[in-house]
């Protein structure tokens, strides 16, 4: 009698027991975004980019902006830090300038969110949380910033890139033209944005023969930085569509993004509105 007394109360604690320990399981956090993938990856997020802070945190920014950290891998290996901003199938790719890093792109990429669009910005190799890797090959960064824009839903990424991620935009689109559904250069540089990696192209005037998709190629007339072949590499490209506008001051890169004489927005945006 004693023992089968008990067994009702026995099972009833057992399944107030259960059902405490469901009712307080805590719901896991998501894991920050991997290699343009929702996905845990434990290595991938040791790593110097997987460390880093999240992107407002980093560029001290409100966080008010629908903002994602992405950690990207390129084909030769190397861990990139980058931001991701809104979804959707018009992609921009924003490629910063030399000893620059994802956080001077904000204010634009912000402005480019509003305006519809897709954008990831990205730590070059080398900068900010990026991993420096063997090789200087700044293409693959791009190479790998454009498969991560289009695994999150673009069907279409335009390249924009200021001095070196100019030159990075147009060699990226001469090496993968079925890649690239347009670039923007501000203020690029004819220099060799692979370290001697694969074959040609390695510079701008080598990949212009090469590029079959649109350009915007923005340079400023006091500009000493900046490549002065642009005419003769939209001559070269063989693109459907090869605007180049100038402006009248010293800006360089990105600082054409801003309000003055040199202001290219409405032209990228534009631009943009007609090939993403």
């Amino acid at each position: 009698m004693t023992r089968s007394g008990a067994l009702p109360g026995l099972c009833l604690a057992a399944l107030l027991l259960l059902a405490g320990c469901t009712g307080s399981r805590a719901t896991p956090a998501p894991p920050d975004p991997v290699n343009g993938l929702d996905t845990p990856n434990a290595a991938l997020a040791a790593t110097k980019p997987g460390k880093a802070p999240n992107p407002a945190d980093r560029c001290q920014q409100s966080g008010n902006e629908p903002v994602t950290k992405v950690v990207l891998t390129t084909a030769d290996g190397v861990h990139l830090a980058g931001a991701e901003f809104g979804t959707g199938p018009h992609g921009v790719l924003l490629l910063p300038q030399q000893n620059g890093d994802l956080c001077a792109w904000w204010d634009y990429a912000t402005a480019l969110l509003n305006q519809g669009f897709h954008v990831l910005a990205i730590d070059l190799r080398g900068t900010g949380y990026s991993e420096s890797g063997g090789r200087a090959d700044y293409t693959a960064d791009a190479e790998a910033g454009i498969a991560a824009l289009k695994h999150h839903s673009a069907t279409k990424v335009v390249l924009i890139g200021a001095a070196l991620g100019a030159a990075t935009a147009l060699v990226t689109a001469g090496r993968a033209p079925d890649q690239v559904a347009g670039v923007v250069s501000l203020s690029y540089a004819d220099t060799d944005v692979t370290a001697g990696a694969g074959g040609d192209p390695h510079t701008p005037s080598q990949a212009a023969g090469r590029i079959t998709a649109p350009l915007l190629l923005c340079f400023t007339a006091g500009d000493k930085q900046a490549a002065p072949g642009a005419q003769q590499l939209a001559d070269a490209a063989r693109g459907p569509a090869k605007q180049l506008v100038g402006r009248p001051g010293v800006s360089h890169g990105w600082d054409m993004l801003k309000v003055g004489e040199d202001d290219v927005r409405p032209d990228i945006l534009s631009f943009l509105q007609s090939y993403s």
